[in-house]
């Protein structure tokens, strides 16, 4: 049976309009407010014609889940306060099916773009499109109709403390008027799919962080959406408990065929589920690509330092204040060799040695694997004499290997 899909935050947008709201809210406060009128539209379920051709057509096409086309968010300014762009022309396609990661700082501009996807905020300029469903052209009964088909996975997981986990996941279902029966064995099924089918009857407080959060996940997929949205959902837990959680989310993928759109600042969450991924810095998107690639090889600044984080190859603090680009005078030479794919176990220090008769020191290192391919980093440093260096570069790229000169250390 197909239903109509609700989102809890869906719920507190019926009344949204192009005025900014708080970035964070409670599911409590997504309740109050028009419920009933929301409720009684869900009950007739009615999708307007347009719409339903609309979403049938961009299904036929594969058109992306959801687009962004040179999207601006510009607030005004307040008094003394200058306006601020929380985005900046973003432009992004993120695949049907497909799980795709935005990754940046606090204030970087991934809350706004949440908010744009759920129709809870507007674009200043730009258009957001949802199968191809321009939100800006839609009425209420359909920005309603569409917002029924985006789950939300929320940071601090935003269940009712007065419900236990198996009403708090049959929420949404009850909103839509959806038959008692047919609730409850939906709400089984996805208890059964999150792990949790004995705990239908624990209330909020009697679980742990991990399990408040898949009964997030469930409530979020109760009405079958189109695209979920988790905005930082892994961030209150423990790394044990995040690695779970990844995993889950990545079987609903697999199972469901949803589209996830993954709200992240840790480049390891990305690189655990994700297959492509935006990196935003200052309302922009700097770099974007498949994950592999831009884990492997990053080009703005702002991936490099969190890939470095992620990777273990940031220098010590103390290394990196002494490095400087002029060659002049040094007596080190920093190097970074990147490993891919099968290279990634490659030897490449001892055939230095061997074939330059020179002595190579470990800075950093580490090889990961991302997607199932090993993917690994070494900083390394060798005497600074340019000959050497060049030799030295020649020889990792000859082996296949990536390799650059971050600096010089006197």
């Amino acid at each position: 049976m197909a239903i109509s899909t609700v989102s809890p935050r869906s719920i507190s947008a019926a009344a949204a309009t192009t005025t900014a709201r708080p970035a964070t809210f409670s599911l409590m406060d997504a309740l109050v407010g028009r419920v009933g009128d929301l409720a009684a539209d869900l009950r007739s379920r009615v999708t307007p014609t347009g719409s339903a051709a609309q979403h049938a057509a961009a299904a036929a096409m594969d058109v992306p889940a959801v687009r962004f086309e040179a999207v601006s968010r510009i607030f005004p300014a307040r008094k003394s306060d200058p306006a601020v762009a929380a985005l900046d022309h973003v432009s992004l396609d993120v695949a049907p099916g497909s799980i795709y990661g935005i990754i940046g700082r606090s204030g970087a501009g991934k809350s706004t773009l949440v908010r744009l996807v759920n129709g809870l905020d507007r674009p200043t300029q730009g258009r957001v499109l949802i199968d191809g469903v321009d939100l800006a052209g839609l009425d209420a009964p359909g920005l309603r109709a569409l917002r029924r088909r985006i789950g939300m996975i929320f940071q601090h997981f935003n269940l009712l403390s007065s419900r236990t986990a198996a009403a708090n996941v049959a929420l949404p279902l009850e909103l839509a008027g959806v038959p008692a029966e047919t609730i409850r064995t939906r709400v089984a099924e996805l208890l059964d799919l999150v792990g949790l089918a004995d705990k239908a009857n624990r209330y909020p407080a009697e679980l742990s962080g991990g399990q408040k959060q898949r009964v997030g996940i469930a409530r979020a997929l109760a009405t079958e959406p189109k695209v979920l949205l988790s905005d930082e959902a892994t961030s209150a837990l423990d790394p044990e408990t995040t690695e779970q959680i990844l995993a889950l989310l990545k079987r609903v993928n697999a199972l469901t065929g949803v589209t996830i759109v993954l709200i992240t600042h840790e480049m390891r969450v990305i690189t655990s589920i994700c297959d492509r991924v935006a990196v935003l810095e200052g309302g922009r998107v700097v770099e974007e690509g498949a994950v592999y690639g831009v884990f492997a090889h990053p080009r703005a600044e702002t991936t490099r330092r969190l890939v470095a984080a992620v990777n273990g190859t940031a220098l010590p603090p103390e290394l990196s204040a002494r490095l400087r680009a002029d060659p002049a005078g040094a007596s080190l030479t920093v190097l970074r060799i990147v490993f891919t794919g099968d290279e990634a176990t490659e030897p490449i220090l001892s055939r230095l040695s061997r074939s330059l008769d020179i002595e190579v020191n470990i800075l950093a290192g580490r090889i990961d694997e991302i997607g199932g391919a090993p993917f690994g980093t070494l900083v390394v440093g060798v005497p600074s004499r340019p000959d050497l260096v060049a030799a030295v570069t020649e020889l990792v790229r000859s082996n296949g290997l990536g390799v650059e000169v971050l600096g010089h250390v006197a």
